[in-house]
Protein backbone atom coordinates (compact mmCIF):
# COMPACT_ATOMS: atom_id res chain seq x y z
CA UNK A 1 0.00 0.00 0.00
CA UNK A 2 1.40 3.37 -1.01
CA UNK A 3 2.00 6.05 1.60
CA UNK A 4 2.43 9.78 1.16
CA UNK A 5 4.59 12.42 2.74
CA UNK A 6 4.07 16.16 2.34
CA UNK A 7 6.87 18.67 2.49
CA UNK A 8 6.86 22.42 2.01
CA UNK A 9 9.51 24.48 0.33
CA UNK A 10 10.14 27.31 -2.05
CA UNK A 11 10.34 27.31 -5.81
CA UNK A 12 12.45 29.86 -7.66
CA UNK A 13 10.74 31.50 -10.60
CA UNK A 14 12.55 33.77 -13.04
CA UNK A 15 10.68 36.42 -14.97
CA UNK A 16 11.90 38.83 -17.58
CA UNK A 17 10.54 42.31 -18.14
CA UNK A 18 10.54 44.18 -21.46
CA UNK A 19 13.89 45.77 -20.55
CA UNK A 20 15.47 42.35 -20.22
CA UNK A 21 16.02 42.56 -16.43
CA UNK A 22 15.38 39.30 -14.61
CA UNK A 23 13.53 39.20 -11.32
CA UNK A 24 13.71 36.34 -8.85
CA UNK A 25 10.61 35.40 -6.86
CA UNK A 26 10.28 32.73 -4.22
CA UNK A 27 6.93 30.99 -4.31
CA UNK A 28 5.88 28.63 -1.55
CA UNK A 29 4.84 25.19 -2.78
CA UNK A 30 3.72 21.86 -1.33
CA UNK A 31 5.32 18.63 -2.52
CA UNK A 32 3.56 15.31 -2.00
CA UNK A 33 5.81 12.25 -2.34
CA UNK A 34 4.29 8.79 -2.76
CA UNK A 35 6.21 5.75 -1.43
CA UNK A 36 5.63 2.05 -2.03
CA UNK A 37 5.45 -0.56 0.73
CA UNK A 38 9.24 -0.86 0.82
CA UNK A 39 9.70 2.85 1.36
CA UNK A 40 10.85 3.62 -2.16
CA UNK A 41 9.58 6.85 -3.74
CA UNK A 42 7.29 6.07 -6.70
CA UNK A 43 5.81 9.48 -7.47
CA UNK A 44 5.87 13.15 -6.68
CA UNK A 45 3.21 15.82 -7.03
CA UNK A 46 3.71 19.54 -6.67
CA UNK A 47 0.90 21.95 -5.84
CA UNK A 48 0.85 25.69 -5.31
CA UNK A 49 -1.52 27.56 -3.00
CA UNK A 50 -4.61 29.06 -4.61
CA UNK A 51 -4.78 32.81 -4.02
CA UNK A 52 -7.66 33.83 -1.79
CA UNK A 53 -10.28 35.69 -3.78
CA UNK A 54 -12.05 38.75 -2.44
CA UNK A 55 -15.83 39.00 -2.48
CA UNK A 56 -15.63 41.40 -5.42
CA UNK A 57 -13.39 39.00 -7.35
CA UNK A 58 -15.74 36.08 -6.71
CA UNK A 59 -18.64 38.17 -7.99
CA UNK A 60 -16.67 39.24 -11.07
CA UNK A 61 -15.80 35.60 -11.83
CA UNK A 62 -19.49 34.70 -11.69
CA UNK A 63 -20.43 37.46 -14.12
CA UNK A 64 -17.66 36.49 -16.55
CA UNK A 65 -18.58 32.80 -16.37
CA UNK A 66 -22.20 33.60 -17.22
CA UNK A 67 -21.12 35.90 -20.08
CA UNK A 68 -18.89 33.14 -21.48
CA UNK A 69 -21.65 30.55 -21.52
CA UNK A 70 -24.20 32.97 -22.95
CA UNK A 71 -21.81 33.93 -25.74
CA UNK A 72 -21.22 30.25 -26.53
CA UNK A 73 -24.99 30.11 -27.13
CA UNK A 74 -24.93 33.15 -29.37
CA UNK A 75 -26.25 35.59 -26.77
CA UNK A 76 -24.25 38.76 -26.29
CA UNK A 77 -24.27 40.57 -22.97
CA UNK A 78 -22.76 43.67 -21.43
CA UNK A 79 -21.93 44.35 -17.78
CA UNK A 80 -23.41 47.35 -16.00
CA UNK A 81 -20.92 49.90 -14.69
CA UNK A 82 -23.01 50.93 -11.67
CA UNK A 83 -24.20 48.81 -8.75
CA UNK A 84 -27.93 49.13 -9.31
CA UNK A 85 -28.89 45.50 -8.71
CA UNK A 86 -28.39 44.62 -12.39
CA UNK A 87 -25.10 43.01 -13.41
CA UNK A 88 -25.69 42.13 -17.06
CA UNK A 89 -27.93 43.10 -19.93
CA UNK A 90 -28.26 40.16 -22.35
CA UNK A 91 -29.64 40.51 -25.87
CA UNK A 92 -31.60 37.75 -27.57
CA UNK A 93 -31.12 38.01 -31.36
CA UNK A 94 -34.08 35.71 -31.96
CA UNK A 95 -36.55 37.50 -29.71
CA UNK A 96 -34.93 40.86 -30.53
CA UNK A 97 -35.13 42.03 -26.94
CA UNK A 98 -32.82 42.62 -23.99
CA UNK A 99 -33.14 41.02 -20.57
CA UNK A 100 -31.59 42.29 -17.34
CA UNK A 101 -29.77 39.79 -15.09
CA UNK A 102 -28.54 39.93 -11.52
CA UNK A 103 -25.70 37.49 -10.77
CA UNK A 104 -25.03 35.97 -7.35
CA UNK A 105 -21.95 33.79 -6.94
CA UNK A 106 -20.60 31.16 -4.55
CA UNK A 107 -16.94 30.19 -4.56
CA UNK A 108 -17.72 26.65 -3.43
CA UNK A 109 -20.28 24.69 -1.36
CA UNK A 110 -20.19 25.12 2.43
CA UNK A 111 -21.43 22.89 5.27
CA UNK A 112 -25.03 23.79 6.03
CA UNK A 113 -25.26 25.48 9.41
CA UNK A 114 -21.47 25.27 9.66
CA UNK A 115 -21.36 21.52 10.36
CA UNK A 116 -23.99 19.92 8.13
CA UNK A 117 -24.05 18.55 4.60
CA UNK A 118 -22.49 20.58 1.81
CA UNK A 119 -24.86 23.18 0.42
CA UNK A 120 -24.92 26.20 -1.86
CA UNK A 121 -26.87 29.27 -0.83
CA UNK A 122 -27.47 32.73 -2.19
CA UNK A 123 -29.05 35.93 -0.88
CA UNK A 124 -31.02 38.18 -3.24
CA UNK A 125 -32.81 41.44 -2.59
CA UNK A 126 -36.57 40.95 -2.65
CA UNK A 127 -36.90 44.19 -4.58
CA UNK A 128 -34.23 43.34 -7.15
CA UNK A 129 -34.94 45.28 -10.37
CA UNK A 130 -33.51 42.53 -12.61
CA UNK A 131 -35.84 40.37 -14.68
CA UNK A 132 -33.62 37.29 -14.25
CA UNK A 133 -31.41 36.05 -11.43
CA UNK A 134 -28.40 33.83 -12.18
CA UNK A 135 -27.04 31.76 -9.30
CA UNK A 136 -23.45 30.60 -9.85
CA UNK A 137 -21.15 28.05 -8.22
CA UNK A 138 -17.55 28.63 -9.30
CA UNK A 139 -16.24 25.25 -8.12
CA UNK A 140 -18.54 23.23 -10.39
CA UNK A 141 -19.09 26.10 -12.84
CA UNK A 142 -22.80 25.45 -12.43
CA UNK A 143 -25.28 28.20 -13.32
CA UNK A 144 -28.99 28.21 -12.47
CA UNK A 145 -31.24 30.83 -14.04
CA UNK A 146 -34.53 31.99 -12.55
CA UNK A 147 -37.00 34.73 -13.25
CA UNK A 148 -37.35 37.02 -10.26
CA UNK A 149 -40.92 35.82 -9.78
CA UNK A 150 -39.78 32.19 -9.69
CA UNK A 151 -37.23 32.97 -7.03
CA UNK A 152 -39.90 34.72 -4.96
CA UNK A 153 -41.85 31.44 -4.94
CA UNK A 154 -38.89 29.07 -4.47
CA UNK A 155 -36.75 30.86 -1.85
CA UNK A 156 -36.93 28.78 1.32
CA UNK A 157 -36.44 31.75 3.64
CA UNK A 158 -37.66 35.29 3.16
CA UNK A 159 -36.55 37.57 5.99
CA UNK A 160 -37.57 41.18 5.63
CA UNK A 161 -36.47 42.57 2.29
CA UNK A 162 -34.35 39.54 1.26
CA UNK A 163 -34.64 36.10 -0.31
CA UNK A 164 -32.51 33.19 0.90
CA UNK A 165 -32.31 30.32 -1.56
CA UNK A 166 -30.28 27.15 -1.03
CA UNK A 167 -29.91 23.50 -1.93
CA UNK A 168 -27.71 20.58 -0.88
CA UNK A 169 -25.24 19.52 -3.57
CA UNK A 170 -25.66 16.11 -5.16
CA UNK A 171 -23.56 13.04 -4.42
CA UNK A 172 -23.86 13.13 -0.62
CA UNK A 173 -24.86 10.08 1.40
CA UNK A 174 -27.45 10.01 4.18
CA UNK A 175 -29.00 13.28 3.08
CA UNK A 176 -32.31 13.43 4.93
CA UNK A 177 -34.81 15.78 3.31
CA UNK A 178 -38.42 16.19 4.37
CA UNK A 179 -40.92 15.10 1.73
CA UNK A 180 -41.94 17.98 -0.48
CA UNK A 181 -38.99 20.14 0.59
CA UNK A 182 -37.22 21.20 -2.62
CA UNK A 183 -33.73 21.58 -1.24
CA UNK A 184 -31.58 19.19 -3.28
CA UNK A 185 -29.54 20.10 -6.34
CA UNK A 186 -31.43 17.44 -8.30
CA UNK A 187 -34.67 19.35 -7.72
CA UNK A 188 -33.43 22.25 -9.86
CA UNK A 189 -32.10 20.58 -12.99
CA UNK A 190 -34.69 22.33 -15.14
CA UNK A 191 -33.34 25.70 -13.97
CA UNK A 192 -29.78 25.02 -15.16
CA UNK A 193 -28.67 27.57 -17.74
CA UNK A 194 -28.53 25.11 -20.64
CA UNK A 195 -32.11 24.02 -19.90
CA UNK A 196 -33.53 27.54 -19.75
CA UNK A 197 -32.13 29.29 -22.78
CA UNK A 198 -34.78 27.97 -25.17
CA UNK A 199 -37.57 29.33 -22.98
CA UNK A 200 -35.98 32.62 -21.90
CA UNK A 201 -33.95 33.56 -24.99
CA UNK A 202 -35.84 31.74 -27.76
CA UNK A 203 -32.99 29.39 -28.64
CA UNK A 204 -33.71 26.09 -30.36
Amino acid sequence: MATTKKTEGYSRIFEGDPAGIEFLHEVKKKVTIVFDEDGNPVGEYTSYPTPKLTTLQIGACGVLLLQYHLLRMGIESSPMTTDSGIDLVAYSPIQKKALTIQVKTNLRPKPGGGKGKLALDWWVRKSSPAELVALVDLESEGIWLFTHQELLKLAQQQPEGRLHFYFYVKGQRDLKIKKGNLSREEDYVKYQLENRCAELFGLH
